[in-house]
């Protein structure tokens, strides 16, 4: 892995897919304060179900393109078989930005060939997380800063542990 140093913080996060895996991840997310609420955009269909994550201040939306095109780093939390309609829908609105995937099975340089110009970290969850007692495995492409890395790993510190793997 090879990561460049910067100076400061991804601010905001859309969470496209935001179902079990997606809505554990915003637990850990918020119960550390890492982000507060409102740096995140929740992104469902049915955005019914997100009604408790409204009341805590996270943004809710149903739009994919414009909550991604809003948010400084974008995590893909869509099931694997989703993940095509969802990169032709955000390709554009997603240079220069962070990509975080959690999808299983999708590698990085499948989701670089779909989301040119972008940095992209795969992190692999596993089902404890949802429980708070989590390991994640995270990977990075080249194009990945240090800063990127860093804001990528603490997503994921309020539901486990993580480690740095390399992808094969």
């Amino acid at each position: 892995m090879s990561c460049r140093e910067v100076n400061s913080m991804r601010k905001t996060l859309c969470v496209l897919g935001a179902g079990n895996m997606g809505l554990a991840i915003t637990d850990g997310i918020i119960n550390s304060a890492v982000l507060s609420p409102s740096d995140i955009i929740l992104v469902r269909r049915n955005t019914d179900k997100l009604s408790a994550y409204k009341d805590l201040g996270c943004n809710i939306s149903s739009d994919v393109v414009e909550s991604a095109r809003k948010a400084d780093a974008v995590m893909l939390a869509v099931k694997p078989q989703m993940m095509n309609e969802i990169f032709e829908s955000i390709a554009d609105v997603c240079r220069g930005k962070l990509v975080i995937s959690i999808a299983a099975g999708i590698k990085i340089e499948t989701i670089r060939k779909a989301l040119p110009e972008t940095a992209v970290v795969r992190a692999m969850p596993n089902t404890p997380l949802t429980v708070g007692e989590g390991v994640t495995e995270l990977c990075c492409d080249d194009d990945v800063t240090e800063e990127d890395y860093l804001f990528a790993k603490s997503l994921f510190v309020g539901s486990g542990i993580t480690f740095v793997c390399r992808e094969e």
